[in-house]
């Protein structure tokens, strides 16, 4: 069964590479896909993984503190929920509760890095390859087995990634971000350059009313007042009456 194991930071990638290693020592019909070492020299990074997303049967998140809100995360988190089961993605939490996930992360059954939440992870996955799962009993004894070198490897993480080069995937992850955040916060512009506390003429004679339209509608309808012949412009300014000072609250009849 091929093992998607999804990562985002120097430690996660870590935890990652140790799981590679390790998953096949336990059970040996898992096939661990990990992306920095998995991925032939000359391929594209993008369809590769996207391949591997559509084929693999089951996905681990690396997540740490540090990657909860990882774009990569959570795309292949999405990507993974759509070819596999929700049970078969899995969380693996280093550093974290499963409380420590807000959705659409926590929608999935998370494991913790301990022995009692590694042994359930690998529980899970053995319901997968169902009807050739290995015994309880069998699974248990080479868990006790190898549990001890992944433990030290778990250790041996590092916390961050001072000195050492970027690859490909952080540069990419880093752009998506960047990308992502641009798109909202032009939408925020937007979404400002809306009256809301005045009004603005028109035209000779009109007004709208506050918060009614953008500003690029009324450059729109301005403009195309000006296309207009003049004896068109006229004629319609005469059929429109302009608010009186009073309606404007400017005062009228009668004020200081």
């Amino acid at each position: 069964m091929r093992v998607f194991l999804s990562w985002s930071n120097p430690r996660s990638q870590a935890i990652a590479e140790s799981l590679k290693g390790w998953l096949p020592q336990v059970i040996q019909a898992v096939e661990p896909w990990f992306s920095s070492q998995d991925i032939d020299a000359g391929s594209r990074w993008s369809n590769e993984v996207q391949q591997q997303l559509d084929e693999c049967k089951a996905g681990i998140l690396c997540m740490v503190p540090d990657n909860t809100t990882s774009a990569w995360i959570h795309f292949e988190a999405g990507a993974l929920s759509k070819t596999v089961q929700k049970t078969m993605v899995i969380p693996y939490l280093d550093g974290l509760k499963p409380n420590d996930l807000k959705p659409p992360l926590s929608q999935f059954n998370a494991c913790e890095t301990d022995r009692e939440g590694t042994l359930r992870m690998l529980q899970t996955l053995n319901t997968g390859l169902a009807p050739k799962s290995l015994p309880d009993e069998i699974l248990r004894k080479a868990f006790d087995k190898f549990w001890p070198d992944l433990e030290e490897r778990l250790k041996g993480a590092p916390t961050a990634g001072v000195g050492r080069p970027r690859d490909q995937r952080e540069i990419l992850e880093e752009l998506l971000t960047t990308s992502r955040n641009s798109v909202n916060a032009i939408s925020e512009l937007r979404q400002a350059v809306v009256l809301n506390s005045f009004s603005l003429p028109i035209m000779p004679g009109t007004f709208v009313a506050a918060g009614t339209q953008s500003l690029g509608e009324m450059m729109k309808r301005k403009s195309e007042t000006r296309l207009m012949p003049p004896e068109m412009r006229r004629r319609l300014r005469k059929k429109r009456k302009p608010l009186t000072a009073e309606e404007r609250g400017e005062g009228g009849p009668g004020s200081e």
